[in-house]
């Protein structure tokens, strides 16, 4: 070893001794982060509260030191004496403000007004504060209440008394299926149907609003007469429905009813095969379940009559009176309730026959915004309006929610945390925990389901560009519990049902409070226990005060950074002439209020990024399938075909179509000059020809005996080579004829040159007496390969012996 390398050998260890005898830094304690330094940041100080509490007692807080310096702060008087006097009255103040609220009451009933009541509850609400807290407290797998397998087929003592002032056939059914009792939204609900009112219900998620309506449509065509044996000539009952998951749902539930009442159903919804649908409409069902654009769709070709119904549902009302759904739903309430002059309005017996033939129509959300009343209204008359939970928005109370304020880039690694403690929890179970996981993209759906697989769950993925039988099968493995984790897009947010759903997690919070409460009730259905942890950023800030008021009003923990970040928001509105966000629950911002861009895309008539992509996936199928790609619509371009390119599916120049045009113009002007074109075509070759005879030279200042023939060709050449093989060598000297080459157009230009040269000085010697005539070339060699160096030498020696 070489002594540079034991001197840095050397010199490194001495290095690291140095770094270890150095006394280490020590980090300092962790703080709060502070969310922003915004408006809402502030230096830290004691505030007189926090004064008041540690001067309660007859403590050193009382005076001396502490309270100079205390006083010091600017709270309260400049000495010990009139801080001894503030930290004797504290005791007193905090008992007086403790007691304020009962004061109150009190007063308020001695006065028994109803202005003294209000007072006292404000005030009792205002001396309320939010509990506070970061926990994240997972629910106890053993201990928790769940959804247990119902025992159907109830004997009529194990019924509750309430079934007993309903009709048998709803009561045949609740036996059935195993419901021992109503719930209050079916008590409150079944009677107003019943009586042929129209119903607006409002009611949590998980509540039971499906059998409120279902059950008592077909108490109403069963005492009409309609069963088994009844055909109509078109659906009696139509519930419309957002989305084809819960369509699919509500129709198995009107499969077990048939059971019972003998009414056939149907399922409409858009991306299964359309022929199965006709021949499920040919056996003329009662019911039809259906979203509204495949309805439609059956409407406009005349493959379904709607003139028969005389009850319909519209389920998760706010979503389908919404923007998105907006021209659907009206071409069909026109459709379903006729305007007021469309029959004969002077005659009273048609009157009467309109009044008979009145639609009965039932609107059931969990959530109903107030900017959609008027839109509600063109649906109801005269309705009676069931509410089941105390506001416009709520969740059942058995659903614990954490909303966590945390930024975008660490959403991942918590989400990853968070499973694994559901994991842990769930240790030693039958079956672990299943885990509903919303966010707002399709691209961080597909990236999350990546990252929970890798993390050794199994998995499903739910949006809305999957196929319909992709779909189906993802639901299907989530509801068997094939599949663990579900992964999806607010596609899975309205009213899915998926027994023993314990966990919801909100990886992207939604746009709006209404969508959180559909989100957060998939969990906690039919009273179970149910936990919602949903990731808040800064970005969502205009939404940070309602949900702090809601989760304020359910007795939910709340996380200090929310509350500073929803007191922030409320402060940077009114310095920048903002309008704060949702005041409460059931209002809504006019920020909160704007539609998706989806949303408008569909009121203008005009194909959102989702349909446009569909249409490419079906082009893509169908061009698998050996068929031509056809554009969706029906419009088709001159000279353009629609293929898949460079860029893309679309459409691109015909080729071929281009080609076989040219072939027929050409031919069609070869008719027309009766054969000039082939006449062009022989000057041109005759020009070129002659072009070569005069510029064929020899070496310059040579001349040639065949000067004026052309070079001659390869057929030529190979005969003249043959003959020279067969004969002598001197004749074969003597007749071998001299072949002209041609020149390149650099020594054309120099022979030209020094033609030009040569006939001004009078010497034209060696050259050609006409510029036609050229010196001709000398014959070329004939090339050999190269042949090794001792045969080479070999035939060197045999030529030299033979000289």
């Amino acid at each position: 070893m070489g002594v540079d390398y034991q001197a840095r050998k050397a010199a490194k260890k001495n290095r690291r001794r140095a770094e270890e005898l150095k006394p280490r830094r020590e980090r300092k304690k962790k703080q709060a982060r502070r969310l922003c330094r915004g408006p809402c940041y502030q230096e830290p100080g004691l505030r007189p509260e926090d004064l008041q509490d540690e001067a309660g007692g007859d403590g050193p807080a009382a005076g001396g030191e502490m309270a100079r310096s205390l006083a010091s702060l600017g709270f309260g008087g400049g000495g010990s004496a009139p801080a001894a006097e503030g930290g004797g009255k504290a005791g007193g103040k905090r008992k007086a403000a403790a007691e304020q609220p009962k004061a109150a009451k009190t007063k308020a009933k001695k006065q028994g007004g109803g202005e003294a009541a209000a007072d006292a509850s404000a005030a009792g609400q205002a001396a309320k504060k939010p509990r506070l807290s970061t926990a994240v407290s997972l629910l106890d797998a053993k201990t928790a209440k769940t959804e247990a397998p119902r025992q159907k087929g109830l004997a009529p003592e194990a019924m509750s008394g309430q079934l007993a002032q309903f009709p048998e056939l709803l009561q045949r059914f609740m036996a059935g299926e195993g419901f021992a009792e109503p719930m209050p939204i079916q008590i409150k609900c079944w009677p107003l149907v019943l009586a042929g009112r129209d119903v607006e219900a409002l009611a949590e998620p998980g509540s039971g609003k499906t059998l409120a309506y279902l059950l008592p449509a077909a108490v109403l065509l069963a005492s009409k007469g309609h069963g088994a044996d009844t055909r109509p000539d078109g659906p009696l009952a139509l519930v419309l429905l957002p989305t084809r998951e819960l369509a699919q749902q509500v129709a198995l539930i009107c499969r077990d009813l048939r059971k019972y009442s003998g009414l056939r159903s149907v399922c409409i919804t858009g991306g299964a095969d359309k022929g199965q649908q006709l021949e499920a409409l040919s056996k003329q069902p009662h019911i039809v379940v259906a979203t509204p654009g495949r309805l439609l769709d059956l409407v406009q070709e005349g493959s379904l009559q709607l003139g028969r119904v005389r009850y319909v549902v519209l389920d998760e009302a706010d979503k389908m009176l919404g923007l998105g759904f907006q021209p659907q739903i009206e071409a069909l309430r026109a459709l379903l309730l006729p305007p007021a002059g469309a029959a004969g309005e002077g005659e009273e017996g048609g009157k009467a026959a309109k009044k008979k033939r009145r639609v009965q129509v039932g609107l059931y959300t969990a959530t109903m915004p107030e900017s959609l009343a008027e839109e509600a209204a063109q649906w109801l008359h005269r309705p009676e309006r069931v509410r089941i939970s105390a506001s416009a928005a709520s969740i059942s109370k058995s659903v614990a929610q954490v909303v966590q304020v945390c930024a975008e880039h660490k959403k991942a690694a918590k989400l990853q945390k968070h499973l694994e403690r559901i994991r842990a929890a769930a240790q030693g179970m039958r079956n672990p925990s299943r885990v509903l996981i919303f966010a707002n993209r399709i691209k961080t759906v597909r990236f999350l389901h990546k990252l929970v697989e890798e993390a050794g769950f199994r998995a499903a993925l739910l949006h809305g560009e999957r196929s319909q039988e992709e779909r189906e099968a993802a639901v299907a493995d989530f509801r068997s519990g094939k599949a663990q984790v579900l992964v999806a897009t607010d596609v899975a947010a309205r009213g899915l049902h998926i027994r023993n759903l314990p966990y919801v997690v909100n990886y992207d919070f939604p746009p709006n409070l209404e969508q959180y409460i559909h989100r957060v009730g998939r969990t906690g259905r039919l009273a179970t226990d149910g936990h919602a942890f949903s990731f808040f950023t800064r970005e969502m800030a205009r939404l940070a005060p309602p949900v702090v008021q809601l989760l304020e009003a359910h007795g939910q923990a709340v996380d200090p950074n929310l509350v500073k970040l929803a007191d922030a928001f409320r402060i940077a509105a009114e310095k920048l002439g903002l309008v704060a966000g949702a005041t409460r629950w059931g209002q809504r911002s006019e920020a909160a209020a704007q539609p998706d861009r989806d949303d408008v895309l569909r009121s203008l008539g005009l194909k959102t990024q989702q349909q446009k992509k569909k249409e490419r996936q079906a082009a893509k199928r169908q061009q698998k399938k050996g068929g031509a790609a056809a554009p969706a619509s029906s419009e088709t371009r001159l000279g353009m075909v629609f293929k898949k390119g460079p860029r893309g599916l679309g459409y691109y120049l015909d080729a071929l179509q281009q080609r076989r045009e040219q072939q027929q113009q050409q031919q069609a002007g070869g008719r027309r000059k009766g054969g000039g074109a082939d006449a062009a075509k022989a000057a041109h070759k005759a020009e070129r020809q002659a072009l070569k005879v005069k510029y064929s030279h020899a070496p310059i200042g040579g001349k040639g005996a065949d000067h004026d023939k052309p070079a001659a060709g390869r057929k030529a050449r190979q005969e003249q080579a043959a003959a020279q093989q067969k004969a002598p060598p001197k004749v074969a000297a003597a007749s071998k004829p001299s072949a002209a080459a041609p020149l390149l157009p650099g020594r054309l230009k120099e022979l030209k040159r020094q033609r030009q040269l040569a006939a001004a000085a009078g010497q034209l010697q060696g050259f050609s007496d006409s510029e036609v005539e050229a010196p001709a070339a000398t014959a070329p060699s004939k090339r050999h390969k190269a042949l090794p160096g001792r045969l080479r030498k070999k035939l060197a020696k045999q030529k030299a012996a033979a000289d």
